[in-house]
């Protein structure tokens, strides 16, 4: 019971990580995306090489609007795991403790003794 309690936490934990890392991923596609707007604007000021930069933004743009939609619902899969192995694991608890509270007040009778 413990060993699957553990286990539980173990594959809760990696997906947290895992969706730690996207939203580390996200946050370097939002910079390469203002990174590529700040390019944009110096290109349209010097008035040179505007369709690459243009190209770039809107690469970056997508990229961003892509990994920010997987986010979205990576963060829906995590939350509805995290409710199921907590009530699975609570549902766990419970019935441990039963079994624990039966184990502790069954009182052995005696045979041959009134």
């Amino acid at each position: 019971m413990l060993f699957s309690v553990k286990r539980g936490y173990v594959r809760l934990r990696f997906s947290t990580t895992r969706f730690q890392d996207l939203l580390y991923r996200r946050l370097r596609c939002l910079a390469n995306y203002e990174a590529a707007n700040k390019n944009l604007e110096r290109a349209r000021g010097r008035n040179k090489d505007i369709q690459k930069a243009d190209a770039e933004q809107q690469e970056a743009c997508k990229k961003f609007e892509d990994i920010s939609a997987l986010a979205k619902t990576e963060l829906r899969d995590l939350k509805k795991r995290r409710v199921m192995a907590f009530k699975k694991n609570l549902a766990d608890l419970a019935d441990l403790e039963i079994k624990h509270a039966k184990v502790q007040f069954h009182v052995p009778e005696k045979k041959g003794k009134v």
